[in-house]
């Protein structure tokens, strides 16, 4: 049996705290408030004070059956990382993914404390294109560039169905 399946047995026994639990969250970061929707399942998730970045700690629940990180979780991870970093530093803005494009650069594993950092390159009326990049220990792993529809809050959007970004 393999170390991650030891600890995942370990875990659902009770036996051992979660890495999560136990993990330090790097300075700067605040846990951001994530109470429904597809975001709350794959947290909990970090928003740093200043920066447009996004943390994470990869735990178990986040791994794929080569005990690596999912690739869908790490994609889900920089596409979130849009909206929150936009909805904070553009509350006026309710912004929906166009387009996304991912590539894969590095595994991340178990126990990582992953940083999405993004920038955005140009902001238009309707449209606004960035990039993220994710890394672990300054290490790129995932590299994504992405298109976004940014309606204007107040033109028939409504903020009150999003999940604003919240730090506790």
């Amino acid at each position: 049996m393999n170390m991650s399946a030891t600890r995942s047995i370990a875990l659902d026994c009770g036996a051992l705290p979660a890495l999560q639990d136990v993990a330090v969250v790097p300075a700067g970061f605040r846990p951001l408030a994530t109470h429904r929707g597809f975001i709350h399942l794959f947290g909990p998730l970090y928003l740093h004070e200043r920066e447009p970045v996004v943390g994470a700690r990869v735990a178990a629940r986040h791994l794929n059956i080569q005990d690596i990180a999912h690739g869908g979780y790490l994609a889900a991870l920089a596409d979130s990382a849009y909206g929150i970093v936009m909805r904070r530093d553009m509350p006026e803005v309710v912004p929906r993914t166009a387009h996304l494009s991912v590539d894969y650069l590095s595994a991340v594993r178990e126990g990582d404390w992953i940083e999405a950092r993004v920038t955005f390159v140009k902001h238009g009326k309707r449209i606004t294109n960035g990039t993220c990049c994710l890394s672990v220990d300054g290490r790129m792993v995932l590299q994504t560039t992405g298109v976004f529809a940014t309606l204007r809050a107040g033109n028939g959007e409504t903020r009150e169905r999003e999940n604003p970004p919240r730090q506790t």
